[in-house]
């Protein structure tokens, strides 16, 4: 797998902002209803976890190669299964899970992992929680 995107700058992130939401536009989206549908899977400039450092966004080779962008499609790749299944064992979480909505407000992105560190990882991997579960569970 290669990383697609890591640190972005606040800069960066506006412009990934402004070209999903021209694409939506582009297939007959209002402004509004673009930005909001954007939203869901983009989190705006001064919020992003890629802002951070912490965050990467992973493609595989060929979508690399092909100068893909992420999707969905990266869970059913060799990679994005093994990724799932072992990014814990060294420090990283899969940030926005299938079953992680309520408690992160962002849809499901299969290729979007966070590192974490190793025992938190483990811990979250163990517990099935998402970083919003796990935070809410560390002492006050």
């Amino acid at each position: 797998m290669v990383g697609g995107s890591g640190y972005r700058s606040y800069e960066h992130q506006e412009s990934v902002i402004a070209r999903n939401v021209a694409e939506y536009e582009a297939k007959g989206m209002s402004a509004t209803a673009a930005k909001k549908e954007t939203l869901k899977t983009v989190n705006p400039a001064g919020s992003s976890e890629h802002q951070s450092g912490l965050a990467m966004d992973f493609v595989t080779p060929s979508e690399n190669a092909a100068g893909s962008d992420v999707t969905q499609a990266f869970a059913k790749t060799n990679q994005g299964k093994w990724l799932k299944q072992n990014s814990w064992k060294y420090g990283w979480i899969l940030r926005y899970p299938k079953n992680g909505k309520s408690s992160t407000y962002i849809d499901y992105e299969s290729w979007h992992f966070r590192y974490v560190g190793k025992a938190n990882a483990k811990y979250m991997h163990q517990h099935n929680l998402t970083l919003e579960q796990y935070v809410a569970k560390l002492p006050k």
